[in-house]
């Protein structure tokens, strides 16, 4: 249970750190707003982090 919950911090933190890498790098050629540079970089991590979480689901086959 415990290296569950690692394993998904860890896949939190980097997901979270590309998404923000990214958002910031497209922020600075776009020159969005900060408040859409947030917004945006919270329904990537979002989106990634479901994705994730399907994938576990399908893979090993336990209810979240």
């Amino acid at each position: 249970m415990v290296q569950r919950a690692m394993a998904y911090a860890a896949a939190t933190i980097l997901i979270c750190a590309v998404a923000a890498a990214l958002l910031h790098l497209v922020a600075e050629i776009l020159s969005f707003s900060a408040p859409i540079s947030v917004t945006a970089m919270t329904l990537m991590a979002a989106a990634l982090l479901n994705s994730l979480r399907r994938h576990r689901n399908r893979t090993w086959s336990l209810p979240l």
